[in-house]
């Protein structure tokens, strides 16, 4: 994709996710997705569409209807400021660090400020609209500054690669799984964008996609979630429960997940047996017998338990432990 397309891609999610916090809809986000300023010119078409990350973004945005503005108020609503709390956060720090304005949020500061940039009113650092806001930043440099585009360039992937990639590309998928059509859209559009091998990918025509062997045994520690370059395989945890979700359409079938898998139980199997969305594994959580805090999965714990033995305090949850 060339750079001015990247930099449209990332100021116009950018833009999007912003409006959640700001409650201003950009116009251009109540119109059909094929109105979208995400337009490939005719020269990349086929290499865009050739890639099955990017062509499932393209397809999403086609099936985007035009919509109100109080109707499309109403999605953000539902998303991000629901009262018992967003189906979906935008920190990163949330995902990292298990809080918001955590580490992360610190961490991001520093690097803004590197670069002489700082984030806009009371907003916090790691929110998402800053960090894809950064990346079309990157992008204008590297584009405009050709004796430097290198530099720009590293500094581009080294971002992507240490921050967006992380945790971006996550709720990329929790929007993919939201009724809304532009939110799957706009999901889609979120993995394609932080996809580093999106010009590299090449489907095998065995078609296979991660299944797990024993699913009593994943101990649902979430490296193949972690090392799954497209996120076909992701995580999902809530107050009751953990699970392991794929979405085969996803999967570039560059079998990290079976090589990292500690327990040696995902296995490549025929993805015609598949359906679109699975669910590969689900554990409640244990909540700590002091606080009542749900603070790990059944599954993980008794992962733990079978190889350090069976102890009373690994169902406390940490800050309980030593009280």
């Amino acid at each position: 994709m060339e750079l001015a397309q990247l930099y449209n891609l990332y100021a116009g999610l950018a833009e999007v996710l912003s409006a959640s916090q700001a409650k201003e809809i950009p116009s251009w986000f109540l119109l059909e997705g094929l109105d979208w300023p995400f337009a490939i010119s005719n020269d990349h078409q086929d290499s865009w569409i050739a890639n099955p990350v990017a062509r499932l973004a393209q397809e999403a945005m086609d099936a985007v209807p035009r919509v109100s503005r109080p109707t499309r108020w109403q999605e953000y609503k539902d998303l991000f400021f629901a009262s018992e709390g967003p189906s979906v956060w935008l920190y990163e720090s949330y995902y990292l660090d298990g809080r918001v304005a955590g580490p992360s949020t610190f961490a991001l500061k520093k690097i803004y400020a590197q670069a002489s940039l700082a984030p806009t009113g009371a907003e916090l650092a790691d929110h998402a609209a800053g960090e894809l806001s950064f990346l079309a930043f990157l992008t204008v440099q590297e584009r405009n500054n050709p004796n430097e585009a290198q530099v720009w360039k590293s500094a581009r992937r080294l971002f992507v690669q240490n921050h967006a990639q992380r945790w971006l590309p996550v709720v990329g998928q929790q929007l993919i799984q939201s009724e809304y059509p532009s939110w799957k859209a706009i999901g889609h559009l979120l993995i394609a964008s932080l996809n580093p091998a999106k010009r590299e990918i090449k489907i095998p025509d065995d078609g296979k996609v991660p299944s797990l062997i024993s699913t009593s045994a994943c101990s649902l520690c979430g490296f193949c979630s972690q090392l799954c370059p497209t996120q076909a395989l992701s995580m999902a945890e809530n107050t009751s429960s953990t699970s392991l979700k794929l979405i085969k359409e996803l999967c570039i079938q560059c079998n990290k997940c079976e090589q990292i898998c500690p327990e040696d139980i995902i296995a490549m199997v025929a993805g015609s047996s598949v359906q679109s969305h699975t669910l590969l594994r689900s554990s409640p959580r244990v909540k700590c017998p002091k606080c009542g805090k749900a603070h790990v999965s059944e599954a993980e714990m008794e992962s733990v338990a079978n190889k350090i033995g069976n102890s009373d305090y690994l169902s406390y949850c940490i800050d309980c432990r030593g009280m």
